[in-house]
């Protein structure tokens, strides 16, 4: 992936407080104009991980590169990053115009520079500056505040975005939009972008690639189908959407799931190299199950709950006494009903634990 971004390198980061390590052994490359995402449950270590690239925080160790330069000793004034934390943080006694202008003002730039930056910076964010450039930040909405607070961090030209969960506070309505508007402005402007959130949605939307941390490591990177269709482990699996996670065991080459009583061809992760009679674990996503005609008997179940969601409907069965998520757009089906599922080996992930 070419754009006019920079490439960011994390080589060995390791994060301490007192005895506590907060980031463990991150290694990431992150592509010139990628929109790279960092996905994990709160505590993870995400924003932390944010701070080091922004200068904000010092790693105990390990080596930070933004465009071919080492970046640890360099203060964060001086790398050329835009921020944008989960409140967009406008100074409440400058207008719109004053609060993008502010950094172009710091860096030295004239004052008709600065008068074209500015519109130039509204527009592209789709705020009309003949209307909001002298509008105070509280006569504005939340999304509208976001989208000035984008702007400012965008008129100096960094080298790259640095967003730390920028949509966590709005609603749901404005949070789809502004998720639209970011994946539009990061195309448009092939700039690298470092996202952080933990919001699966917005990382599978959003996401060129996505790195999964947990307790300080991260777990997997991959594409969004990558990670959606093909977790490592249990925790990217569990984390990811919905899924059904079964413990199974490798014979002869095949994988027998006992508690559903079958067996499956290993066709999924080759990567992970199973001996025979291993145990191991296997996950299916719910739509990846079938209900079929009873005739063609493969498993049987007993519906015990049905969520109608609008686009399609979540079944909760038990098979053999297991409990199964499927997901259907069948809405004819009732509590109580036996359905017989089909599941193919393709649709298998095996996982590491």
């Amino acid at each position: 992936m070419k754009g006019v971004g920079t490439q960011i390198i994390l080589e060995n980061i390791w994060k301490r407080y007192e005895d506590l390590f907060v980031l463990k052994n991150i290694n990431i490359e992150i592509e010139s104009g990628e929109f790279f995402v960092v996905l994990g449950p709160s505590g993870s270590g995400k924003t932390t991980l944010l701070k080091i690239i922004a200068g904000l925080e010092e790693p105990t160790r390990g080596i930070i590169m933004i465009d071919g330069k080492i970046m640890n000793k360099i203060p964060p004034q001086k790398r050329n990053l835009g921020v944008l934390f989960q409140r967009p943080a406008l100074f409440p006694h400058l207008n719109v115009y004053e609060n993008i202008a502010f950094g172009l003002r710091v860096r030295g730039w004239s004052e008709n520079d600065i008068r074209k930056r500015v519109y130039e910076m509204l527009e592209l964010v789709r705020l009309d500056p003949s209307i909001y450039s002298f509008k105070s930040p509280e006569k504005l909405s939340g999304g509208e505040q976001q989208r000035v607070a984008l702007a400012r961090a965008l008129a100096p030209d960094p080298l790259a975005i640095l967003l730390d969960e920028p949509l966590s506070h709005l609603d749901y309505h404005l949070r789809k939009q502004m998720i639209n508007e970011l994946k539009r402005l990061q195309k448009d402007l092939k700039k690298t972008f470092f996202y952080i959130t933990h919001d699966q949605w917005e990382a599978l939307v959003l996401a060129d690639r996505i790195a999964i941390l947990f307790r300080g490591e991260v777990q997997q990177i991959g594409s969004p189908k990558e990670i959606y269709e093909r977790p490592k482990n249990i925790f990217v699996a569990s984390f990811i959407g919905d899924n059904n996670i079964f413990e199974a065991q490798s014979i002869d080459g095949k994988i027998y799931i006992p508690s559903l009583d079958i067996y499956l061809n290993n066709v999924s992760n080759e990567k992970i190299k199973i001996r025979d009679k291993e145990k191991i674990y296997v996950a299916i996503r719910p739509e990846k199950i079938k209900i079929i005609e009873c005739s063609e008997k493969k498993l049987v179940g007993k519906i015990i709950d049905i969520s109608y969601l609008g686009s399609y409907v979540n079944i909760r069965t038990l098979v053999n006494n297991t409990e199964i998520l499927v997901r259907t757009d069948l809405n004819t089906l009732s509590i109580g009903e036996e359905i017989c599922l089909d599941i193919f080996d393709e649709d298998i992930a095996t996982l590491e634990e």
